[in-house]
């Protein structure tokens, strides 16, 4: 009879297969003084942006100017660009004509779509060893599906989508 691996035993697997994976990894390890200061939100005169797009294209577009300056700014670091980067961004992303709007709605719609099926694929194979009998268990078996059960609640939480169940 097999037993469930111990919490420790799990640590110890995950952190090996993070430190065989890192001579690969291109990005930066986080911590360091230098991300903790890139990484800091920066000022922006919101005030002043949302009105510069209530001007650009007029006062039907008030609230969603403030609602997307308000969730762009919560998001931005300045390891993305300065203040000024992310006026320009904004200035040169916000849509405000209903069919070009409409149009980029269906767009990140189906892109999603595409996402959410591409990650049930890799939960369904990383399950697989668990759920079908494809030959012997092994103890890496069990650390697979549960490190997608642990991620799949995590990249789930906060979205609404019609994705599988969780369980």
């Amino acid at each position: 009879m097999r037993t469930p691996l111990s919490r420790a035993r799990c640590s110890a697997l995950v952190l090996t297969a993070v430190v065989a994976a890192a001579p690969g990894c291109k990005t930066t390890s986080p911590g360091g003084p230098a991300v903790a200061a890139s990484s800091a939100r920066i000022e922006v005169d919101s005030a002043g942006l949302v009105a510069a797009l209530v001007q650009k294209h007029g006062q039907s577009s008030r609230d969603r100017a403030e609602r997307g300056v308000r969730q762009v700014a919560a998001y931005w670091r300045g390891q993305d660009g300065d203040a000024v980067t992310l006026r320009a961004f904004v200035e040169e992303s916000f849509v405000a004509d209903p069919k070009e709007l409409d149009a980029l709605h269906q767009r990140f719609s189906a892109a999603f779509e595409q996402i959410d099926g591409h990650l049930l694929e890799i939960g369904r194979g990383l399950r697989s060893w668990n759920e079908l009998e494809l030959g012997p268990q092994m103890e890496v078996d069990q650390l697979f599906a549960a490190i997608y059960k642990k991620w799949w609640r995590g990249a789930r939480n906060g979205r609404a989508s019609n994705g599988p169940r969780r369980g």
